[in-house]
């Protein structure tokens, strides 16, 4: 951790068909994503069951080495419950209720994770632990709204399609119109990239913006990163997101590649969110309840526990304690 005109829906859906992960070699550059974690797909919009407010979500990767489609906003329909969000156009920021600094919660059918409740920043790094997950079929998403409205991902993944590795989706505003008593807005799928890494088990996920450009990477030992794509979106910050909702965190959710959800059977996972104050790293004022803000992909069943800064994902039991996790050694 959207609705969509009905005719790029179909036009979308279309694309799928022609092109699938068999049908890309001829379209797509070699090792390029073209449907989310796994074989990023085409921005995909539409709406999720029982909310009417457009979300991203991951789709496949396939082997490339230029940016296409990618990494997606949750937009499909899904079977689980998701908090209504606004994605874009960007609202002026409201402080969420003051979070308490730590706490242990279980989660059903959202993401679990950290969000993002701090001040505007042009760089964050989140870091994730795998001591155990199971299955074996996830994503670990670093997630960003810009002040402009275009909402970015860096993302580790293991997707059933065999695709293993780091991706990026970059997602920009477009088009609302008023339903009900408010306004709902979709949003477009502007580029995707994903390269195969095996191992990655414990690693920072990095978002630098500098000079108008967003910068994705990884560290794979907190010192050095290294720096896998990036994208023009402007003079812009990270900010939390929308009417108080957390579309800035650090969560684990499905594989995506149209799975969105994971059934947990055991996990211990670690992680934490640090964010740039300009001269140096700071772990991010947390926010638990609203994490999945932004994304699709979900978990079905976890234990969280968060303290100050810094969270556990559990399973079947819950663990009451969080390890150390040192700042950032490179800077962004």
């Amino acid at each position: 951790m959207l609705i969509a005109l009905a005719g790029w829906v179909v036009g979308r859906l279309a694309d799928w068909l022609a092109f699938g992960l068999g049908g890309l070699d001829s379209y797509l550059k070699p090792w390029v994503l073209t449907g989310g974690l796994g074989g990023v797909d085409e921005g995909a919009q539409g709406n999720w069951l029982g909310n009417p407010h457009p979300i991203p979500h991951i789709h496949n990767w396939v082997s490339g080495n230029s940016p296409s489609h990618g990494l997606a906003r949750d937009s499909e329909p899904n079977p689980r419950n998701p908090r209504p969000t606004k994605p874009n156009p960007p609202q002026p920021q409201s402080q969420p209720p003051q979070q308490p600094t730590s706490g242990l919660e279980e989660i059903t059918n959202n993401p679990v994770g950290l969000g993002y409740t701090g001040p505007p920043t042009t760089a964050l790094a989140g870091y994730y632990c795998i001591n155990n997950i199971q299955p074996q079929s996830y994503s670990i998403q670093l997630n960003a709204q810009l002040s402009n409205g275009y909402w970015i991902q860096d993302v580790w993944a293991m997707q059933p399609s065999g695709f293993t590795g780091f991706g990026v989706n970059v997602w920009v505003p477009g088009t609302c119109t008023t339903e009900g008593n408010g306004i709902v807005c979709n949003t477009n799928l502007a580029s995707a990239y994903g390269i195969p890494y095996y191992g990655a088990t414990c690693a920072w996920l990095v978002i630098a913006i500098k000079s108008g450009t967003a910068y994705f990477g990884y560290s794979l030992d907190g010192v050095n990163v290294n720096w896998y794509y990036s994208y023009p979106v402007g003079n812009v910050t990270i900010i939390t997101g929308n009417n108080g909702v957390p579309m800035t965190n650090i969560v684990i959710g499905g594989p995506g590649a149209n799975q969105y959800s994971i059934n947990l059977t055991s996990a211990n996972v670690v992680l934490a969110l640090y964010y740039w104050n300009g001269t140096t790293w700071l772990p991010a004022p947390p926010s638990i309840g609203g994490v999945g803000g932004g994304t699709a992909e979900y978990v079905s069943n976890a234990w969280l526990y968060w303290s100050n800064g810094i969270a556990v994902v559990s399973w079947p039991q819950p663990i009451n304690q969080t390890p150390p996790v040192p700042a950032p050694g490179f800077t962004p």
